[in-house]
């Protein structure tokens, strides 16, 4: 990826650029050429017939309709002020934004360009819901900062004790290629996935990516599956451009699944112990993620010997700043 330095004029509709929310859009098998044809064009080859399938069959949603969960904020931010919230917090730093890819965007994985249209929750530091906005301005570093938004990490453990590790694909846009738990994702602002109580919403996503990551059947899992521990608030830089900043939701897991993951979110799979995972981050010299190296030097080990008994640790009313 080579890096040049973004003219002022396009720095500037780039920081001020407001995300366009995804609306629901059916396509036909008889367009899937066409669409090959105009992802890929740029690149001057077209995209496999797998890959133009799959950005049809990503999940939609529209943003815009009627949120009636009990928790959400009874006046909850209108465009206009979201709008002027984070045009305030991008707005400084104009002046000392770091080089950026002149058409970044043109780089990205279609797959994984898509996905930056969903609409992610913004918090503030308590994990009270201040808005909403695009996965792409959520994850975009701006002064060395990145809009704090809700997330959660899902430990899926066999029936033997083992937990799942996933290599992320190397089309990510944080973090590529690094190994990490079962499945790292977002709740969307959606009805569904903002419901608080007894992270009902974050359950709904959890499930929701299992599926279109691991290629976990919705039927081989129930939302009483996932047992809740606690969250943390961390954040990390990936590169230059994109980073986390995240209150993340810890789920637990215990059950022998089938999987089939997704070529275009993960590239590897295994089942580990604790001493697999020691051998490799010092002897296969593999690079763990910020948010997993965190836990598994902290609380993992007291967790995973405990699988028979979480619910002592659970811990719900500490956010546990990282």
């Amino acid at each position: 990826m080579t890096l040049t330095t973004i003219s002022s004029r396009g720095l500037i509709g780039l920081l001020t650029t407001q995300a366009v929310v995804p609306t629901t859009t059916t396509f036909f098998a008889s367009k899937l050429s066409s669409l090959a044809q105009v992802v890929g064009g740029r690149q001057g080859k077209l995209l496999s017939t797998t890959k133009a399938l799959l950005l049809t069959q990503l999940p939609h949603y529209n943003t815009r309709r009627n949120i009636r969960s009990s928790s959400f904020p009874s006046r909850p931010l209108s465009d206009q002020q979201r709008r002027a919230k984070n045009s305030a917090f991008f707005s400084s730093s104009i002046r000392s934004a770091p080089t950026m890819v002149q058409d970044w965007d043109m780089n990205l994985d279609p797959v994984q360009k898509k996905l930056l249209e969903e609409e992610c929750i913004v918090l503030d530091k308590d994990d009270k819901v201040i808005g909403h906005d695009s996965k792409k301005n959520c994850h975009l570093i701006r002064n060395g900062d990145v809009l704090l938004h809700r997330a959660f990490s899902v430990f899926l453990f066999n029936t033997k004790g083992e937990l799942l590790l996933q290599q992320r694909s190397k089309t990510k846009i944080t973090f590529p290629n690094l190994w990490t738990n079962s499945c790292c994702s977002h709740p969307l602002y959606v009805s569904d996935e903002i419901i608080e109580k007894e992270a009902l919403g974050i359950k709904i996503a959890a499930k929701r990516r299992m599926e279109f990551e691991l290629g976990i059947s919705p039927d081989a899992i129930d939302i009483s599956d996932f047992h809740y521990l606690t969250r943390i608030h961390y954040k990390a830089l990936s590169n230059d451009m994109w980073g986390e900043h995240e209150i993340d939701y810890i789920l637990f897991l215990q059950k022998d699944i089938q999987l089939k993951p997704n070529k275009e979110e993960v590239s590897e799979i295994r089942y580990v112990n604790l001493d697999n995972i020691k051998k490799m981050s010092e002897i296969e010299g593999v690079s763990l993620t910020p948010w997993f190296e965190l836990i598994y030097k902290t609380w993992l080990p007291l967790w995973w010997n405990n699988l028979s008994n979480l619910a002592k640790f659970d811990d719900h009313k500490v956010i546990h700043r990282m």
